[in-house]
């Protein structure tokens, strides 16, 4: 449609909406059709925003209005807007808890958390019976290191799934959470961390956390086996332990096999055959896995540097470390490699050098013997020549 055009069309199409006798349901899904053509509503977006507050004005109560008039508003960038705009109706009845996730994820974009919480609370409260609300709450008490808060609201969530699949995933989450307890109770034992830091101190072995970690990824791949994530961290946390290497590498091609273009779980593979020294084989799966990379995770660069290291490929292995080192990898890490890999050198070079000499001997001790070989066919002629005379 020209532009002369469509300013006719959607002024007739804007009284046309003022009139009750055309059917709402038409309105909507006309409206809903020009915000789909992405050039004719951007061409025409404040006059197809002039339908939308039509609507909203006309029919302030209508789910239907107030999604598509909060979709016109966020697709404008009017985030303040469509946040007062959800929040005047997460009163409306009967209830609706998109209202409260729309709240939420813009609170959440805003990075206001303490307004997140607020509504998160809110919205359970509302709909008690909803896992997924309860997987928002869990989630805010991991961000507050409350993981054991976060572990209990898991579990009140498990009797609200409807299928394994979710049920799956919350024993996932439920595992990855007893994993961080477990690593950080490591990490204090080891005393590279001084003592409990989290504003919710957890009294829980290492071991212990370790175990009750398990057993949940355990649970979640009884109930639905595909479950990626878990196969992932699964099999990767059994590799850092150097244990079933076996079963994890079976775990791992199972997760790449879902998502064959996951860099992290690419990584774990290779990682996990480098655990078993096929070298080759790591180097091959870890290019892929950094080809793949968007995350910037220090992580892989500084497996690749590994894997290279063990391949005699120094000087690469030491580039590699060296962007993990830049990416934020443990600088303490980084030197211990560093310095493994400058002692490698030395000894290569000791090596290289101690292999020269014994060449050097070698061809010293040919040489000299081809000259007493030479020396006695000499003798030799020589008695002869007397012996004939």
């Amino acid at each position: 449609i020209r532009k002369n055009d469509s300013d006719s069309y959607l002024g007739t199409m804007r009284q046309l909406y003022a009139q009750k006798g055309f059917p709402l349901e038409r309105k909507v899904d006309m409206l809903k059709r020009f915000m789909e053509d992405r050039r004719f509503y951007g061409n025409n977006f404040h006059k197809i925003g002039q339908l939308a507050a039509t609507l909203a004005i006309h029919y302030p109560k209508e789910k239907s209005v107030v999604d598509v008039y909060g979709e016109h508003l966020i697709a404008g960038g009017n985030l303040d807007g469509a946040l007062e705009h959800f929040k005047s109706h997460i009163t409306d009845e009967p209830p609706q808890m998109d209202y409260y996730m729309a709240v939420i994820d813009i609170e959440d974009y805003k990075q206001r958390p303490d307004s997140v919480d607020r509504y998160v609370a809110m919205a359970v409260e509302r709909f008690p019976d909803n896992a997924l609300l309860y997987i928002r709450k869990a989630n805010r008490l991991y961000v507050k290191e409350n993981l054991m808060g976060a572990i209990e609201t898991f579990h009140q969530a498990l009797p609200y799934a409807d299928n394994d699949t979710l049920r799956s995933q919350l024993w996932g989450y439920i595992g990855d959470t007893y994993h961080l307890i477990s690593e950080r109770a490591q990490l204090i034992k080891q005393k590279k961390l001084k003592a409990d830091t989290l504003a919710h101190h957890v009294k829980m072995s290492h071991k212990a956390a370790a175990k009750q970690c398990y057993e949940a990824y355990d649970k979640a791949l009884e109930l639905h086996y595909d479950n990626a994530s878990v196969l992932n961290n699964y099999a990767y946390y059994l590799s850092e332990e150097g244990r079933d290497l076996t079963i994890a590498l079976k775990m791992s091609a199972r997760a790449i096999e879902l998502e064959r273009n996951n860099s992290t779980y690419l990584d774990t593979y290779a990682w996990i055959l480098y655990k078993q020294g096929l070298y080759d084989d790591a180097r091959k799966y870890m290019r892929q896995a950094l080809s793949y990379d968007t995350s910037k995770s220090p992580a892989l660069p500084e497996h690749y540097g590994d894997i290279l290291f063990e391949l005699g490929e120094y000087f690469m292995a030491r580039t590699y470390w060296s962007k993990a080192l830049e990416l934020g990898a443990d600088k303490a890490a980084i030197d211990e490699r560093m310095e493994r890999v400058r002692a490698a050198e030395e000894l290569q070079k000791e090596q290289q050098k101690q292999q020269q000499m014994e060449q050097a001997k070698a061809a010293n001790g040919s040489a000299g013997k081809a000259t007493d070989t030479k020396s006695a066919k000499e003798s030799t002629s020589a008695t002869k020549k007397t012996k004939k005379r």
